[in-house]
């Protein structure tokens, strides 16, 4: 056999669900190292020690949960086909955001507000929440299919990936400030620390700037269904 690669990953932990409750989104949890994935049917959540050790199980949604963000305070978003996005405390539900009429796919926290979360969904629509009162305080539109990466920006702008082809920046009072097209279906979304963004998809993998493409690398045949930053 062929040895092992230098700086080859190792496994240190696998952890299973049971045959009626698949995992359908995962998060790690900086504060505590673990992490977190959500599961259907019935929608739950399970938090784990980072040697995969069962912590807890949320439950309160009633849909498959589709998206998990970590907060900085170490507690989770969640969001469901239920059309819910829903917080978390330990294993206490804190607010249940309402609002989008299908199914929640994409949520995500402002770097430097826990109480600002934003929310896309099958309807086409961005929201954005202000936890603290599980108010809506603005709602994005301008998309015409499924939103299904949310991310902000240092600055409290967000960045938004649909399967209509396209990227929407939007400034943090929620005015669509570019949109991004793309030749094929956009299916991934990472924002880097400097606020640049990677976006891949069908056959290509792009840098933007804002509205400003840095480079673009052609994926022949391949469809990038994720992308994620490496420290140099």
């Amino acid at each position: 056999s062929q040895p092992a690669p230098t700086g080859a990953a190792t496994v240190v932990s696998t952890v299973k669900g049971d045959s009626l409750s698949y995992v359908s989104s995962i998060v790690h949890l900086p504060l505590t190292g673990g992490f977190a994935t959500g599961h259907g049917y019935p929608g739950h959540i399970r938090v784990w020690t980072s040697e995969g050790v069962l912590e807890a199980t949320l439950e309160g949604h009633a849909g498959v949960v589709r998206a998990l963000a970590a907060r900085g305070c170490g507690s989770l978003v969640s969001g469901s086909f239920d059309c819910t996005a829903r917080v978390w405390s330990g294993t206490a539900c804190v607010a249940v955001l309402r609002g989008h009429t299908d199914w929640v796919i994409a949520v995500a926290v402002h770097p430097s507000n826990d109480n600002i979360v934003a929310a896309g969904s099958d309807d086409g629509t961005v929201r954005v929440w202000d936890v603290a009162s599980s108010t809506c305080t603005a709602v994005l539109e301008g998309h015409t299919l499924t939103v299904c990466a949310v991310a902000f920006l240092s600055n409290g702008s967000i960045v938004s990936k649909s399967h209509d082809d396209t990227v929407r920046v939007w400034s943090p009072d929620g005015v669509c400030k570019s949109v991004l097209e793309h030749p094929n279906d956009v299916n991934s979304l990472t924002v880097l620390p400097d606020d640049t963004f990677i976006v891949g998809g069908d056959g290509f993998v792009r840098k933007w700037a804002g509205d400003v493409e840095q480079w673009t690398t052609h994926t022949v045949g391949t469809y990038v269904r994720s992308v994620s930053s490496v420290s140099p």
